[in-house]
């Protein structure tokens, strides 16, 4: 799929914020990486490729702030072989936000938000995820925050989370664009591998030590 491809259904909230998707999404990441492409030709099952972005601000559902962050991860993720499905803008609401997390993962084997994730008494996109889960990965929002500290001092005040739901995966990413951006190239190369294993798949893992999993047999340049 070419990385210019608009999503397959764009599912907003409020139509007031409709029209920053009409146009088709253009790629933010520049070529796709070999292992995108790998990905894409693979034996992947296509399900385990869809993704859904979901957005959580009250300002982008009230139509007073355009959804830069939710538009910044959609492209990233079609730039890495990702099917993006749809993309939902939600308040700040936990019960909302839960709902939606519910709904995409019964149609995406990813599940990415943005926004919600500080220490502000509206930021409960954790306490959403939290409550949806199975299981939690910690390891996700440790690498994240660490990669995060790269760009600026305030990352340990991220409260992402990220854990499975059934056969999908979620990931909590931060609302500015920068940090939905930084914090998703952190973890999107381990991503598939993740999905492989929640799939029930076997993967084959390279002997050498620190080295990539070799996935279905694809060799990532």
């Amino acid at each position: 799929m070419d990385s210019a491809d608009p999503p397959h259904s764009l599912i907003l909230s409020n139509p007031a914020v409709s029209a920053f998707y009409h146009e088709p999404l253009q790629s933010f990441c520049g070529r796709k990486s070999g292992f995108a492409i790998a990905l894409q030709q693979g034996p992947y099952n296509p399900f385990m490729m869809r993704a859904a972005v979901i957005t959580v601000s009250d300002s982008c559902f009230r139509g007073q702030r355009v959804d830069v962050s939710g538009r910044v991860v959609a492209e990233l993720l079609q730039a890495n072989a990702f099917r993006v499905i749809s993309h939902l803008v939600v308040p700040d609401e936990q019960a909302e936000i839960e709902d939606a997390l519910r709904q995409q993962c019964e149609v995406a084997s990813l599940v990415v938000t943005t926004g919600g994730t500080g220490i502000a008494s509206r930021d409960v996109t954790p306490e959403a995820t939290k409550a949806v889960c199975d299981r939690l990965l910690d390891g996700f929002a440790e690498l994240m925050r660490a990669e995060g500290r790269k760009q600026t001092q305030f990352a340990p005040l991220s409260r992402s989370v990220s854990g499975t739901r059934g056969r999908s995966l979620i990931v909590n990413l931060p609302g500015s664009p920068r940090g939905a951006k930084g914090s998703l190239e952190a973890v999107i190369s381990i991503i598939p591998h993740a999905l492989t294993l929640l799939e029930g798949s076997s993967t084959q893992h390279d002997e050498q030590e620190g080295a990539a999993p070799k996935l279905h047999g694809l060799q990532p340049e």
